[in-house]
Order: structure tokens, then C-alpha cells, then sequence
């Protein structure tokens, strides 16, 4: 008898659920009204077109110094520090080439904001970019990074792996 009643129960909730989304989900009646007339009016972007090549600006650098790390494959990286061109500025684009030894690297701010305050003290910046190093031969790399030009060896030896004694020490020190 309570199974029935239970069932019974269950199916007329299930029934008031399906009519009310039925009754959500139903087209609204017509309108006898007279249609209003609506001019459309041209849109406004919501938000300001994405900074075009020419308006970005460069970050200015004042060290550039390239680490090398251990592991495989070993990681290499430049370390860029210098000061943002305003307190408003954002890294918009870094761009990296590799000509023959040479690392290319222009490192380009978001375009100026004449609304935005002015840096009294000079806002620092540091940025690590990673250098792909692999499948590079043994030798004198330089990396030029928005005009600030630093050099490197590198052998494919340059950061020699942890002793099995090293390696333990340092996994215990984590």
C-alpha cells in the first residue's frame, strides 16, 4: 500500500514538472497590438580594437643576462630587466628570431594611455623568455634584446647532470 502511494506521488509530481516546463517552454500568444516601429542604430564596439603593430612600443632593457639550467634538454633562458615605459603599459608582443648565433628578441609594450598617470620612480620590469637550444651546435650565441646585445657559450655540456649522492640530497631538500 505504500509503494502504491509512493508511486502515485512520484508520477503527479512528474506530471505538474513536465506542464510546468511545457508551460516555460510555450510561444507567447500574439499581440493585437500595432507593431512600433523601430529604428536601428549603428553599434558601438564595446571595446577598443586590439593595438595595431605601428602603436606598440618597445620596453626599455637595461640587463640581459642569459641563464643556463640543468636537466634535459638543458633550459636556457635570457632574462630581460629594465623599467615599463608608463604604470599602464602591459607586455602586448615579444617576437623571436634566431639568425645564424644570433638570438633576435624585441620585447613590444601595449601603445600609451594618455590617461594614465605618470612613473615618478620607474616601474621595474624582468622577463624570462625561454631559448630553444636544442639540435644547436657547441659555440658563441649572442642575444640582442631591444637593443641591448649579450653574449654566451654554449656546449651541449654546459650544465652537467647531479651525482647520484647530489641528486638524492636535493630530492630530500624539496
Amino acid at each position: 500500500m505504500f509503494v502504491k502511494s509512493t508511486i502515485v506521488k512520484i508520477g503527479g509530481l512528474s506530471v505538474l514538472l513536465i506542464m510546468i516546463l511545457a508551460a516555460c517552454a510555450a510561444p507567447a500568444a500574439p499581440s493585437t497590438a500595432e507593431p512600433v516601429p523601430v529604428t536601428l542604430q549603428p553599434a558601438t564596439p564595446a571595446t577598443e580594437a586590439p593595438p595595431t603593430e605601428a602603436s606598440l612600443r618597445p620596453i626599455q632593457i637595461a640587463d640581459a643576462q642569459v641563464q643556463i639550467g640543468v636537466g634535459s634538454p638543458i633550459p636556457v633562458e635570457m632574462v630581460a630587466s629594465g623599467a615599463w615605459p608608463d604604470l599602464c603599459a602591459q607586455v602586448a608582443q615579444v617576437k623571436q628570431h634566431l639568425s645564424g648565433t644570433q638570438f633576435e628578441i624585441e620585447i613590444l609594450a601595449s601603445s600609451a594611455d594618455p590617461a594614465c598617470p605618470p612613473d615618478a620612480l620607474g616601474l621595474p620590469f624582468r622577463m624570462a623568455i625561454p631559448l630553444n637550444m636544442t639540435a644547436l651546435p657547441a659555440g658563441t650565441y649572442s642575444v640582442v634584446v631591444n637593443g641591448l646585445q649579450n653574449s654566451f657559450e654554449w656546449s651541449t655540456a654546459s650544465a652537467s647532470p647531479l651525482s647520484p649522492a647530489e641528486n638524492q640530497a636535493a630530492s630530500c631538500g624539496r
